[in-house]
């Protein structure tokens, strides 16, 4: 999957709003103060030019519910 184009990004339950996705990635994640990460309405629009960023945030997530796929 390393090799696709990610077309879609999520976040799964277990969240813990650590705040690490926003720091590596800002255009595509957000996260308000005591509420859960989220992916911004117009992610879609940075999926490619920000693909190594997304890849590194849904790798470096401490729990591991930063999911992306090609489809």
């Amino acid at each position: 999957m390393a090799n696709e184009e990610i077309k879609r990004v999520w976040i799964e339950e277990g969240c813990i709003s650590c705040d690490l996705c926003m720091e590596i990635c800002p255009e595509v994640f957000l996260v308000e103060p005591s509420m859960d990460c989220v992916v911004k309405p117009d992610a879609h629009q940075h999926f490619r030019s920000k693909d190594e960023d997304i890849r590194q945030a849904c790798d470096d997530c401490p729990v591991e519910v930063i999911k992306h796929a090609a489809e």
